[in-house]
């Protein structure tokens, strides 16, 4: 017979598995495996299947189970009966805990550290998971005898220049025995081993953190690997574009601003503004990977709005930086920001905060010394930030848009038909999110003229739902500004869209919105704000069509079609 105790209870004979069912059953036999070669009392049986009140029939119910399970075996003489119990004989049988115990002695007398690994690794390999789940005994000695075990082979591993396999199995013993000293000291050891020296330096400060008093062997480890940890140099912006077209001026001005002094003790802080889809992220990481050499000690980058629906917290983004440096991350949002701006102090590194909503967000990821740079991008022009340099974005010229389009969809194909091409281009109006996902939708269709993308494009019914495109989409790209204003602008917006005509006033929008010109007013200066309308002369606003297109379809009853625009008088 075989049985099986590290891991879910088993038993086998010779046509194999041999099921044992009912919780009591299954009790006492792990019981009598667990001290096999020993008797165990009908009393200490009837405390491990009844833990909590056993019936009065429980030494009866004993019985019943044991005969049961000799049934199961079909050989009576596997459970021997001897007074005051029962018990197995091991040595008639194969039981992985006593074959454990037997490859561990062997490993230990082994001569060689090969043959020392090789045995305690097989021995390890006698453990399927955890010992014995669901049935309700204590089976803590045999984990930490697991763990002891996994110490010594890790160590011998790692003396054998290997170990990168165990990280997975000292993390999750690692965090189940926090107090042991030697277990911590081999994860931090392995991950060094590794070349994962930012996850190393975090698992040496989170034993730290775990043990009162580090002893000599976390203190040994520590003095042998803190030094390499200490000089990552994080890595973190995105790819560069290849084919980001124009914004030359735009770039070399961000570049000349960010490497240029400092103003007083403040790091160089440029904003980097523009509509949705005007494309100030992929500006950005450009201007941040040219600037690499300038901030030798790394490139942090975070965007903010990631997921539109669960956005990244400051707090959550001093975290990652913290982390990216192997740092320990305080609970608290003053302590992470001041321990950011401690750790940024004696560093050259540029910071990109990518999509800021608002000016809150920044104040607090913003590093003390002036050796660092800051780079935001925003749809806002977050005027509140003091001491920033503002560049602004809005479409690309005819020129640019027909080169992106060409580098996406064909230079020939553009060549050959420049008015279509130019009418995208304005049908985009510049902005290269749009640009982008035409010319990918051309080059998926090699078939299409520019022509029929042109005609598709200048129907407003359908205009937004061809600029979406694989993952790329406009139409999400806007509604992520409309989604940002409040209850009040938002409802403006919409109302917006019904207009037959472009410039809007405040007479205009408090006719539409049921408010006075003077609220009206502040309604546009906010929309205008968020990219929504632009501004022209003085209080003179106008809505790009795409908004407007995004609007008529916010306003449209449910149920129906585009709604037709409305002259001033019905509304009012």
């Amino acid at each position: 017979m075989e049985f099986r105790v590290l891991g879910d209870l088993e038993v086998r004979g010779a046509r194999g598995r041999i099921p044992v069912n009912g919780k009591r059953q299954r009790a006492l036999l792990a019981v009598l495996l667990l001290r096999a070669g020993r008797v165990v009392g009908v009393e200490e049986l009837v405390a491990s299947a009844w833990p909590d009140r056993p019936p009065a029939a429980a030494r009866k119910q004993v019985k019943i189970a044991v005969s049961a399970l000799r049934k199961a075996f079909g050989d009576p003489g596997v459970i021997v009966t001897r007074s005051p119990g029962y018990l197995i004989e091991p040595e008639e049988h194969r039981l992985d805990l006593r074959w454990f115990e037997a490859l561990v002695r062997a490993g230990r007398a082994a001569t060689t550290p090969e043959d020392r690994a090789r045995y305690l690794r097989e021995a390890l390999e006698e453990f399927r998971g955890p010992v014995l789940p669901g049935i309700g005994l204590d089976t803590e000695v045999l984990e930490q005898r697991r763990a002891e075990v996994t110490e010594e082979y890790a160590e011998l591993e790692l003396e054998l220049g290997r170990g990168g396999d165990l990280v997975p199995e000292l993390s999750r013993l690692a965090e189940r025995y926090p107090l042991r000293e030697r277990l911590h000291g081999l994860l931090v050891t392995a991950l060094h081993r590794s070349g994962r020296q930012t996850e190393a330096l975090r698992a040496l400060q989170e034993a730290r953190a775990a043990l009162a008093e580090p002893g000599a062997y976390l203190l040994r480890v520590e003095q042998q690997i803190a030094p390499a940890p200490l000089e990552v140099r994080p890595a973190q912006l995105p790819a560069d574009i290849g084919d980001l077209t124009g914004r030359i001026a735009e770039a070399d001005q961000l570049c000349a601003t960010l490497e240029g002094p400092p103003s007083g003790y403040a790091p160089p802080l440029a904003v980097l503004t523009g509509a949705a889809g005007t494309g100030k992220s992929a500006l950005a990481v450009r201007v941040g990977h040219r600037l690499r050499t300038a901030f030798p000690d790394g490139q942090l980058y975070v965007d903010l709005r990631s997921d539109k629906d669960n956005p990244v917290s400051t707090m959550d983004a001093l975290a990652g930086f913290l982390r990216a440096f192997g740092s320990p991350v305080p609970d608290e949002l003053a302590e992470r920001a001041a321990l950011y701006r401690s750790v940024l102090a004696e560093r050259r590194v540029l910071v990109v905060l990518d999509n800021v909503t608002d000016e809150d967000q920044v104040a607090p990821l913003l590093p003390g010394a002036g050796d660092c740079a800051v780079l935001v991008t925003s749809r806002r022009r977050l005027t509140g930030v003091a001491g920033a340099h503002r560049v602004e974005l809005t479409g690309l010229g005819s020129r640019e848009s027909l080169a992106l389009l060409g580098a996406l969809a064909g230079e020939g194909r553009v060549a050959a038909e420049q008015l279509a091409a130019r009418r995208i281009a304005f049908l985009c109006e510049g902005l290269p999110l749009a640009v982008r996902i035409v010319g990918a939708k051309l080059a998926d269709h090699p078939q299409w003229t520019l022509q029929r993308m042109a005609d598709r494009l200048a129907d407003d019914a359908y205009r937004l739902a061809e600029l979406r495109h694989g993952g790329l989409d406009l139409r999400a790209a806007l509604e992520d500004s409309v989604r940002a204003l409040g209850s009040q602008a938002g409802r403006l917006f919409r109302r917006l869209g019904l207009l037959g005509f472009s410039e809007i006033t405040p007479a205009v929008a408090g006719a539409l919105a049921g408010v006075s010109s003077e609220k009206a007013a502040r309604l546009l200066e906010s929309l205008a704000a968020s990219r929504v309308l632009l501004a022209g002369g003085e209080d003179r606003y106008r809505m790009p069509d795409l908004f407007r297109l995004l609007a008529r379809e916010h306003c449209a009853p449910e149920g129906e079609g585009r709604p037709a625009q409305v002259g001033l008088g019905v509304l009012t």
